[in-house]
Protein backbone atom coordinates (compact mmCIF):
# COMPACT_ATOMS: atom_id res chain seq x y z
CA UNK A 1 0.00 0.00 0.00
CA UNK A 2 1.52 3.35 -0.93
CA UNK A 3 -0.79 5.86 1.22
CA UNK A 4 -0.46 5.51 5.00
CA UNK A 5 -3.51 6.62 5.55
CA UNK A 6 -6.94 5.22 4.26
CA UNK A 7 -8.57 7.57 2.17
CA UNK A 8 -12.42 8.03 2.19
CA UNK A 9 -14.19 7.99 -1.46
CA UNK A 10 -17.96 8.88 -1.89
CA UNK A 11 -18.64 7.05 -5.71
CA UNK A 12 -22.04 8.30 -6.63
CA UNK A 13 -24.39 6.55 -9.89
CA UNK A 14 -27.77 5.81 -10.33
CA UNK A 15 -26.89 2.46 -11.93
CA UNK A 16 -25.68 0.04 -9.85
CA UNK A 17 -23.85 -1.60 -12.14
CA UNK A 18 -21.02 1.21 -12.61
CA UNK A 19 -20.65 1.20 -9.00
CA UNK A 20 -19.60 -2.06 -8.94
CA UNK A 21 -17.12 -1.54 -12.16
CA UNK A 22 -15.35 1.08 -10.35
CA UNK A 23 -15.57 -0.44 -6.65
CA UNK A 24 -13.79 -3.71 -8.39
CA UNK A 25 -11.45 -1.25 -9.71
CA UNK A 26 -10.24 0.31 -6.48
CA UNK A 27 -11.04 -2.46 -3.97
CA UNK A 28 -7.31 -3.25 -4.01
CA UNK A 29 -5.82 0.16 -3.37
CA UNK A 30 -7.59 -0.05 0.23
CA UNK A 31 -9.78 2.61 0.08
CA UNK A 32 -12.67 3.32 2.37
CA UNK A 33 -15.20 3.31 -0.24
CA UNK A 34 -19.25 4.69 0.26
CA UNK A 35 -21.69 4.92 -2.77
CA UNK A 36 -24.85 6.71 -3.31
CA UNK A 37 -27.45 5.85 -5.96
CA UNK A 38 -28.43 9.94 -6.82
CA UNK A 39 -27.33 13.14 -6.24
CA UNK A 40 -29.72 14.04 -2.97
CA UNK A 41 -28.33 10.97 -1.79
CA UNK A 42 -25.19 12.34 -2.28
CA UNK A 43 -25.47 15.60 -0.70
CA UNK A 44 -26.77 14.36 2.72
CA UNK A 45 -23.68 11.76 2.84
CA UNK A 46 -21.42 14.64 2.31
CA UNK A 47 -22.73 16.93 4.65
CA UNK A 48 -22.96 14.19 7.18
CA UNK A 49 -19.58 12.66 6.67
CA UNK A 50 -15.73 13.67 5.65
CA UNK A 51 -15.30 12.46 2.49
CA UNK A 52 -11.25 12.53 0.43
CA UNK A 53 -12.57 12.42 -2.93
CA UNK A 54 -16.11 12.35 -5.00
CA UNK A 55 -16.44 10.35 -8.05
CA UNK A 56 -19.83 11.48 -9.30
CA UNK A 57 -21.83 10.52 -12.63
CA UNK A 58 -22.99 13.47 -14.77
CA UNK A 59 -26.30 11.96 -16.00
CA UNK A 60 -28.67 11.03 -13.03
CA UNK A 61 -32.37 11.65 -11.93
CA UNK A 62 -33.81 14.38 -10.19
CA UNK A 63 -30.35 16.21 -9.41
CA UNK A 64 -27.72 15.77 -11.89
CA UNK A 65 -23.67 15.30 -11.37
CA UNK A 66 -23.34 19.07 -12.16
CA UNK A 67 -25.74 20.54 -10.01
CA UNK A 68 -24.65 17.95 -6.91
CA UNK A 69 -20.88 19.48 -7.84
CA UNK A 70 -22.16 23.50 -7.44
CA UNK A 71 -24.15 22.59 -4.64
CA UNK A 72 -21.36 21.15 -2.93
CA UNK A 73 -18.69 23.98 -3.57
CA UNK A 74 -21.33 26.26 -2.24
CA UNK A 75 -20.97 24.63 0.82
CA UNK A 76 -18.06 25.85 3.18
CA UNK A 77 -18.12 22.23 4.69
CA UNK A 78 -18.18 20.36 1.81
CA UNK A 79 -16.46 22.87 -0.78
CA UNK A 80 -13.05 21.58 -0.34
CA UNK A 81 -13.63 17.78 -1.56
CA UNK A 82 -12.18 17.38 -4.66
CA UNK A 83 -14.48 16.06 -7.67
CA UNK A 84 -13.73 13.64 -10.69
CA UNK A 85 -16.75 13.49 -13.22
CA UNK A 86 -17.01 9.91 -14.17
CA UNK A 87 -19.13 10.16 -17.72
CA UNK A 88 -20.08 8.98 -20.88
CA UNK A 89 -20.84 12.56 -22.39
CA UNK A 90 -17.48 13.30 -23.99
CA UNK A 91 -18.76 16.79 -26.18
CA UNK A 92 -16.48 20.12 -25.48
CA UNK A 93 -19.27 21.84 -24.41
CA UNK A 94 -19.88 19.19 -21.26
CA UNK A 95 -16.46 19.06 -20.32
CA UNK A 96 -16.05 23.04 -19.78
CA UNK A 97 -19.21 22.59 -17.93
CA UNK A 98 -18.06 20.14 -15.77
CA UNK A 99 -14.76 21.82 -14.89
CA UNK A 100 -16.40 25.26 -14.59
CA UNK A 101 -19.09 23.27 -11.69
CA UNK A 102 -16.09 22.70 -9.67
CA UNK A 103 -14.45 19.31 -10.72
CA UNK A 104 -10.77 18.94 -10.49
CA UNK A 105 -10.81 16.17 -13.48
CA UNK A 106 -12.76 14.49 -15.75
CA UNK A 107 -13.33 10.79 -16.78
CA UNK A 108 -14.95 9.57 -19.56
CA UNK A 109 -16.87 6.20 -19.70
CA UNK A 110 -15.69 3.27 -20.74
CA UNK A 111 -12.53 4.20 -18.71
CA UNK A 112 -9.81 2.47 -18.48
CA UNK A 113 -8.85 0.72 -14.83
CA UNK A 114 -5.13 2.24 -14.72
CA UNK A 115 -6.17 5.36 -16.05
CA UNK A 116 -8.71 5.39 -12.91
CA UNK A 117 -6.40 4.40 -10.36
CA UNK A 118 -3.56 6.52 -11.77
CA UNK A 119 -5.54 10.05 -11.48
CA UNK A 120 -7.52 9.06 -8.16
CA UNK A 121 -4.25 8.51 -6.83
CA UNK A 122 -2.84 11.42 -7.84
CA UNK A 123 -5.94 13.74 -6.45
CA UNK A 124 -6.17 12.06 -3.45
CA UNK A 125 -2.19 13.12 -2.68
CA UNK A 126 -2.72 16.51 -4.28
CA UNK A 127 -5.77 17.07 -1.74
CA UNK A 128 -3.69 15.87 1.16
CA UNK A 129 -0.73 17.78 0.59
CA UNK A 130 -3.31 21.17 0.30
CA UNK A 131 -4.58 19.88 3.97
CA UNK A 132 -1.03 19.30 5.62
CA UNK A 133 -0.91 22.76 3.72
CA UNK A 134 -3.45 24.44 5.27
CA UNK A 135 -3.20 22.83 8.60
CA UNK A 136 0.66 24.06 9.21
CA UNK A 137 -0.47 27.37 7.83
CA UNK A 138 -3.24 27.33 10.87
CA UNK A 139 -0.62 25.93 13.01
CA UNK A 140 2.01 28.94 12.15
CA UNK A 141 -0.87 31.50 12.78
CA UNK A 142 -1.79 30.28 16.12
CA UNK A 143 1.48 29.80 17.06
CA UNK A 144 2.34 33.94 16.40
CA UNK A 145 -0.97 34.93 17.88
CA UNK A 146 -0.24 33.09 20.99
CA UNK A 147 3.12 34.19 21.28
CA UNK A 148 1.81 38.22 20.47
CA UNK A 149 -0.37 38.18 23.29
CA UNK A 150 1.93 36.26 25.95
CA UNK A 151 5.52 38.08 25.03
CA UNK A 152 4.19 41.78 23.50
CA UNK A 153 7.59 42.40 22.38
CA UNK A 154 8.31 44.37 19.38
CA UNK A 155 10.79 42.42 17.89
CA UNK A 156 9.23 39.37 18.31
CA UNK A 157 6.32 40.17 16.35
CA UNK A 158 8.21 41.42 13.55
CA UNK A 159 10.21 38.24 13.41
CA UNK A 160 7.12 36.35 13.09
CA UNK A 161 5.53 38.49 10.42
CA UNK A 162 8.54 37.97 8.44
CA UNK A 163 8.07 34.31 8.38
CA UNK A 164 4.71 34.37 7.89
CA UNK A 165 5.44 36.44 4.68
CA UNK A 166 8.44 34.31 3.79
CA UNK A 167 5.75 31.43 4.15
CA UNK A 168 3.53 32.81 1.43
CA UNK A 169 6.40 33.51 -0.50
CA UNK A 170 7.41 29.39 0.24
CA UNK A 171 3.73 28.76 -0.88
CA UNK A 172 4.25 30.30 -3.83
CA UNK A 173 7.43 28.80 -4.65
CA UNK A 174 6.19 25.19 -4.15
CA UNK A 175 3.48 26.46 -6.39
CA UNK A 176 5.50 27.04 -9.27
CA UNK A 177 7.87 23.53 -8.58
CA UNK A 178 4.71 21.23 -8.73
CA UNK A 179 3.48 22.94 -12.28
CA UNK A 180 5.88 20.87 -14.24
CA UNK A 181 5.27 17.38 -12.20
CA UNK A 182 1.32 17.55 -12.79
CA UNK A 183 1.87 18.13 -16.36
CA UNK A 184 4.01 15.26 -16.63
CA UNK A 185 1.58 13.24 -15.02
CA UNK A 186 -1.30 14.54 -16.64
CA UNK A 187 0.73 13.68 -19.57
CA UNK A 188 1.07 9.95 -18.46
CA UNK A 189 -2.70 9.64 -17.80
CA UNK A 190 -3.34 10.59 -21.56
CA UNK A 191 -0.30 8.19 -23.12
CA UNK A 192 -1.54 5.60 -21.19
CA UNK A 193 -5.03 5.28 -22.61
CA UNK A 194 -3.71 6.11 -25.71
CA UNK A 195 -1.14 3.11 -25.34
CA UNK A 196 -4.13 0.72 -24.62
CA UNK A 197 -5.95 1.83 -27.23
CA UNK A 198 -3.01 0.12 -29.42
CA UNK A 199 -2.51 -2.53 -27.14
CA UNK A 200 0.97 -1.19 -26.32
CA UNK A 201 0.52 -1.98 -22.55
CA UNK A 202 2.18 -5.37 -21.30
CA UNK A 203 3.93 -6.24 -17.70
CA UNK A 204 7.32 -3.98 -18.40
CA UNK A 205 5.01 -0.81 -19.36
CA UNK A 206 2.96 -0.38 -16.71
CA UNK A 207 6.77 -0.94 -14.38
CA UNK A 208 7.91 1.67 -16.38
CA UNK A 209 4.63 3.72 -16.23
CA UNK A 210 4.30 2.98 -12.01
CA UNK A 211 8.08 4.16 -11.88
CA UNK A 212 7.73 7.34 -13.69
CA UNK A 213 4.55 8.51 -12.07
CA UNK A 214 6.07 8.09 -7.95
CA UNK A 215 9.28 9.77 -9.72
CA UNK A 216 6.69 12.76 -9.86
CA UNK A 217 4.58 12.11 -6.87
CA UNK A 218 8.03 11.99 -4.51
CA UNK A 219 9.43 15.02 -5.89
CA UNK A 220 6.57 16.88 -5.32
CA UNK A 221 5.96 15.08 -1.75
CA UNK A 222 10.07 15.97 -1.24
CA UNK A 223 8.86 19.97 -1.45
CA UNK A 224 6.80 19.90 1.03
CA UNK A 225 9.44 17.92 3.10
CA UNK A 226 12.03 21.20 2.00
CA UNK A 227 9.34 23.36 2.82
CA UNK A 228 8.32 21.63 6.31
CA UNK A 229 12.39 21.74 7.34
CA UNK A 230 13.28 25.44 6.03
CA UNK A 231 10.80 27.09 8.73
CA UNK A 232 12.26 24.47 11.62
CA UNK A 233 13.43 26.54 14.13
CA UNK A 234 16.91 26.81 15.17
CA UNK A 235 17.55 26.14 18.93
CA UNK A 236 21.58 26.49 18.99
CA UNK A 237 24.70 27.93 17.55
CA UNK A 238 25.77 24.69 14.75
CA UNK A 239 28.59 24.66 11.97
CA UNK A 240 27.36 24.77 8.63
CA UNK A 241 28.40 24.63 5.21
CA UNK A 242 27.34 28.16 3.68
CA UNK A 243 26.87 27.06 -0.22
CA UNK A 244 24.97 24.19 0.89
CA UNK A 245 22.90 26.44 2.74
CA UNK A 246 22.07 29.02 -0.12
CA UNK A 247 21.97 26.17 -2.47
CA UNK A 248 18.93 24.88 -0.52
CA UNK A 249 17.46 28.61 -0.08
CA UNK A 250 18.18 28.51 -4.35
CA UNK A 251 16.54 24.85 -4.81
CA UNK A 252 12.96 26.39 -3.51
CA UNK A 253 13.03 29.48 -5.31
CA UNK A 254 14.28 27.34 -8.35
CA UNK A 255 10.84 27.13 -10.67
CA UNK A 256 9.75 30.78 -9.80
CA UNK A 257 13.59 32.15 -10.99
CA UNK A 258 13.31 30.31 -14.35
CA UNK A 259 9.91 31.05 -15.17
CA UNK A 260 10.72 34.93 -14.90
CA UNK A 261 14.19 34.08 -16.64
CA UNK A 262 16.73 34.98 -13.78
CA UNK A 263 19.74 33.43 -13.96
CA UNK A 264 21.82 32.99 -10.77
CA UNK A 265 25.60 32.57 -10.75
CA UNK A 266 27.21 30.99 -7.66
CA UNK A 267 30.76 30.94 -6.74
CA UNK A 268 33.44 29.84 -4.75
CA UNK A 269 34.32 26.94 -1.76
CA UNK A 270 31.94 25.86 0.02
CA UNK A 271 32.97 27.32 3.58
CA UNK A 272 31.78 26.87 6.91
CA UNK A 273 30.25 29.20 8.94
CA UNK A 274 28.88 28.45 13.15
CA UNK A 275 25.24 29.84 13.60
CA UNK A 276 21.33 29.37 13.21
CA UNK A 277 21.35 27.77 9.95
CA UNK A 278 17.51 27.97 9.21
CA UNK A 279 17.98 31.48 10.54
CA UNK A 280 20.69 32.04 7.45
CA UNK A 281 18.43 30.71 5.03
CA UNK A 282 15.41 32.90 6.01
CA UNK A 283 18.17 35.81 5.26
CA UNK A 284 19.38 34.41 1.94
CA UNK A 285 15.45 33.85 0.79
CA UNK A 286 14.98 37.52 1.98
CA UNK A 287 17.98 39.27 -0.39
CA UNK A 288 17.11 37.01 -2.87
CA UNK A 289 13.34 37.60 -3.50
CA UNK A 290 14.15 41.74 -3.05
CA UNK A 291 16.51 40.98 -6.06
CA UNK A 292 13.95 38.67 -8.12
CA UNK A 293 11.40 41.78 -7.46
CA UNK A 294 13.52 44.46 -8.00
CA UNK A 295 14.68 42.42 -11.53
CA UNK A 296 11.04 41.99 -12.54
CA UNK A 297 10.30 45.81 -11.56
CA UNK A 298 12.90 46.71 -14.07
CA UNK A 299 11.60 44.10 -16.45
CA UNK A 300 8.49 45.42 -16.72
CA UNK A 301 10.34 48.93 -18.25
CA UNK A 302 12.28 47.65 -20.61
CA UNK A 303 12.92 44.01 -20.73
CA UNK A 304 16.43 42.75 -20.28
CA UNK A 305 18.44 39.39 -19.19
CA UNK A 306 18.12 39.39 -15.16
CA UNK A 307 20.95 37.81 -13.11
CA UNK A 308 21.60 37.28 -9.51
CA UNK A 309 25.58 36.75 -8.71
CA UNK A 310 26.34 34.94 -5.38
CA UNK A 311 30.02 34.86 -4.46
CA UNK A 312 31.64 32.76 -1.03
CA UNK A 313 35.37 33.44 0.03
CA UNK A 314 37.32 33.11 3.22
CA UNK A 315 38.91 35.66 4.98
CA UNK A 316 40.78 35.45 8.23
CA UNK A 317 38.31 34.20 10.21
CA UNK A 318 35.31 34.94 8.45
CA UNK A 319 32.64 33.44 5.75
CA UNK A 320 31.98 36.29 3.34
CA UNK A 321 28.90 36.18 0.98
CA UNK A 322 28.25 38.90 -1.53
CA UNK A 323 24.57 39.03 -3.56
CA UNK A 324 24.20 41.14 -6.53
CA UNK A 325 21.98 41.91 -8.92
CA UNK A 326 21.52 44.00 -11.92
CA UNK A 327 18.33 45.49 -11.33
CA UNK A 328 20.02 48.80 -11.31
CA UNK A 329 20.82 49.63 -7.76
CA UNK A 330 19.07 51.05 -4.90
CA UNK A 331 18.66 54.74 -4.45
CA UNK A 332 21.41 57.16 -2.43
CA UNK A 333 18.38 58.65 -0.34
CA UNK A 334 17.41 55.08 0.04
CA UNK A 335 20.76 53.17 1.27
CA UNK A 336 21.03 54.53 4.76
CA UNK A 337 17.10 53.39 4.99
CA UNK A 338 16.99 49.56 3.89
CA UNK A 339 17.53 48.11 7.48
CA UNK A 340 15.10 50.19 8.88
CA UNK A 341 11.80 48.94 10.13
CA UNK A 342 8.60 49.27 7.92
CA UNK A 343 10.51 50.40 5.38
CA UNK A 344 9.99 49.79 1.77
CA UNK A 345 9.75 51.15 -1.90
CA UNK A 346 7.16 48.18 -3.14
CA UNK A 347 3.66 49.01 -2.94
CA UNK A 348 2.44 47.46 0.45
CA UNK A 349 0.18 44.62 -1.37
CA UNK A 350 4.19 43.62 -2.15
CA UNK A 351 5.71 44.48 0.87
CA UNK A 352 6.08 44.78 4.38
CA UNK A 353 9.91 46.46 4.91
CA UNK A 354 10.61 43.97 7.52
CA UNK A 355 12.55 41.89 5.68
CA UNK A 356 15.58 43.08 5.95
CA UNK A 357 15.17 45.25 9.13
CA UNK A 358 14.79 41.28 10.39
CA UNK A 359 17.92 39.86 8.71
CA UNK A 360 19.67 42.84 10.19
CA UNK A 361 18.77 41.50 13.67
CA UNK A 362 19.44 37.34 12.38
CA UNK A 363 23.34 38.19 11.48
CA UNK A 364 24.59 40.81 13.58
CA UNK A 365 22.53 40.13 16.77
CA UNK A 366 21.42 36.61 16.74
CA UNK A 367 24.76 35.26 15.04
CA UNK A 368 27.54 38.24 15.96
CA UNK A 369 27.94 38.72 11.84
CA UNK A 370 27.81 41.94 9.80
CA UNK A 371 25.39 42.80 7.17
CA UNK A 372 25.59 45.70 4.51
CA UNK A 373 23.95 47.36 1.71
CA UNK A 374 25.71 48.92 -1.26
CA UNK A 375 25.85 49.64 -5.00
CA UNK A 376 27.55 47.67 -7.59
CA UNK A 377 28.18 49.24 -11.59
CA UNK A 378 25.27 46.91 -12.43
CA UNK A 379 22.32 46.64 -9.36
CA UNK A 380 22.28 46.27 -5.44
CA UNK A 381 24.85 44.28 -3.42
CA UNK A 382 24.39 42.96 0.42
CA UNK A 383 27.22 41.43 1.96
CA UNK A 384 27.01 38.60 5.44
CA UNK A 385 30.05 38.04 6.99
CA UNK A 386 29.92 35.68 9.90
CA UNK A 387 32.59 33.60 12.19
CA UNK A 388 33.85 30.81 10.32
CA UNK A 389 33.94 27.30 11.82
CA UNK A 390 37.35 25.85 11.46
CA UNK A 391 35.61 22.25 12.70
CA UNK A 392 34.27 21.79 9.19
CA UNK A 393 36.81 23.96 7.08
CA UNK A 394 38.32 21.45 4.07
Amino acid sequence: MYYSKKFKILIVDDNPKNIQVVASILKEEDYSMSFAKDGVSALTMCDENSYDLLLLDVMMPELDGFEVAKTLKANKKTKSIPIIFLTAKTDEESTIKGFESGAVDYITKPFNSLELKARVKTHLKLNDYTKNLIEYKNYLEERIENEYVEKKRKDKILIHQSKMAEMGEMIGAIAHQWRQPLNVLSILAQKIKYDYGFEKIDEPYIDKFLKDFLTQVEFMSGTIEDFKEFFKPDKEFKDFYIKSAISNVLKILDATLKVNDIKVNIKGDDCCANGFENEFKQVILNILTNARDAILTKQEENYFDGAIFIDISLSDDRVCVEIKDNAGGIESDNLSKVFDPYFTTKDTSDGTGIGLYISKIIIEKNMGGELKASNWDLGAKFEIKLKSSFNLRK
